[in-house]
């Protein structure tokens, strides 16, 4: 199952739950322009506010941006159509090899497919770079959903379609791939980490 949001809609939600959205984007678009990547996947791109800041500093990259949601990747397409777009869901996405992957508040979609999607992430990027939301933080969620979308809703519909887990144990899965993810920045239930998989 998958949760679509409008792009204003997505943007007013995740500014909601995330106040810190845009330096989280903002680090990581940095971190894209150091490395002077020329390929980028961006797996959930959803309406795409990270992929065009990429695609502005790289403008010669090729940015690519997966998502399911086929009316968010049309709202894309016209507001920067130098973005590729590949309608799909993760687990079916075929993962071709780039220099960075990125994922925005995406991976904790997955449930049983989890493993199968890192490893392919593992196996064709040089680097990985999640922004990610976690387990363990409901009472900050409680704190900053909007007074019409009480928590009580946001629990029933995230069990439909979340599988959170805590930082620890994401750690630990990348850690059994044999890789070092690097914790950068931290706003829960919300953290940012980076993987090098090879040079």
């Amino acid at each position: 199952m998958h949760q679509t949001f409008s792009p204003e809609d997505y943007n007013r939600y995740i500014r909601t739950l995330c106040p810190e959205y845009d330096l989280f984007n903002h680090m990581m678009a940095k971190i894209v322009e150091r490395l002077q990547a020329k390929t980028i996947v961006s797996l959930g791109c959803g309406p795409g506010n990270l992929e065009r800041m990429i695609q502005t500093a790289l403008p010669h990259a090729r940015v690519i941006g997966i998502d399911q949601d086929e009316a968010v990747l049309a709202y894309l397409n016209q507001v920067d159509p130098r973005i590729e777009t590949v309608a799909t869901s993760l687990a079916d996405y075929s993962y071709p090899e780039a220099d960075v992957y990125i994922a925005g508040t995406s991976l904790h979609h997955l449930n049983g497919e989890r493993k199968t999607v890192y490893q392919m992430i593992l196996a064709n990027a040089k680097t990985f770079i999640n922004f990610e939301m976690f387990a363990g933080c409901d009472e900050i969620i409680r704190n900053r959903l909007e007074p019409n979308y009480s928590f009580d809703d946001w629990k029933q519909e995230s069990a439909k379609v979340d599988h959170f887990r805590t930082i620890p144990e994401e750690m630990a899965e990348l850690s059994s791939f044999g890789v070092d993810p690097k914790l950068l920045l931290r706003d829960d239930p919300f953290a940012l980490y980076l993987v090098h998989t090879r040079t």
